[in-house]
């Protein structure tokens, strides 16, 4: 940003509440799950699948290993031989965040829906 653009990036008053909900109406990805496969796509047009088709043993295996999200999705999809896919992912914080935890959700509601739930 130049200081013109921080000059008019502070003029009038700042309302947080408004800008948190411009963010949350466009984070910058979309996603889509089914039974046994999740995608997105990013702002950038960059499109990523991933199953949620996944082995008890493969889970608990990432899961006991790492306890981070991140470390667990990247060791997924290295263990399910997905190195390309897990290279697609924009090397945004926001966007790998927002990602990551729509994953998980997506795969918890699966679950969940399996059981009936």
């Amino acid at each position: 940003m130049t200081s013109t653009d921080l000059d008019k990036f502070f003029e009038g008053a700042f309302d947080e509440e408004e800008a948190l909900a411009e963010i949350a109406e466009n984070p910058g990805i979309e996603t889509r799950f089914s039974r046994d496969f999740f995608a997105a796509e990013f702002e950038d047009g960059t499109r990523i699948g991933v199953p949620l088709k996944l082995t008890r043993e493969l889970y608990a295996d990432v899961t006991e290993r790492f306890d981070d999200p991140f470390d667990q999705l990247e060791a997924l999809l290295i263990a399910l031989g997905l190195e390309d896919e897990l290279g697609k992912i924009p090397d945004d914080i926001r966007l790998q965040a927002v990602f990551v935890e729509r994953y998980f959700d997506a795969l918890t509601k699966v679950q969940n829906a399996s059981l009936g739930k």
